[in-house]
């Protein structure tokens, strides 16, 4: 009986120092867990931040290319008109002689 009663009292013994055991991880892992709760948090904002931030972005590329077009538009149309206005100079015959008669050459 004394070896039964100190077998029990070893059990015991054990049972309460896992029992302590448990209880201390179950502990951390809590505290992991609010960590874990308030990291995802701070991302989650991020996250929206980032967001807004490339909203923004597009809309001002898009702003950019508007600007960029329509500052190209007269550019080009002016050139063609350039490009037009010699052509038809250069087919004219009076505008030959006058670049034959200015050069010289008559």
């Amino acid at each position: 009986m004394i070896s039964a009663n100190m077998r029990t009292e070893e059990l015991l013994e054990q049972s309460q120092s896992l029992t302590q055991e448990l209880q201390n991880q179950s502990t951390e892992l809590t505290e992991q867990q609010e960590e874990l709760k308030r990291s995802n948090t701070a991302l989650g904002k991020q996250a929206v931040e980032l967001e807004e931030k490339a909203t923004l972005l597009e809309e001002q590329n898009r702003k950019v290319e508007v600007k960029t077009a329509k500052s190209s538009r007269p550019a080009s149309r002016s050139r063609r008109r350039q490009l037009s206005f010699r052509s038809s100079r250069s087919t004219s015959p009076s505008f030959s002689r006058t670049c034959r008669t200015s050069s010289g050459h008559r």
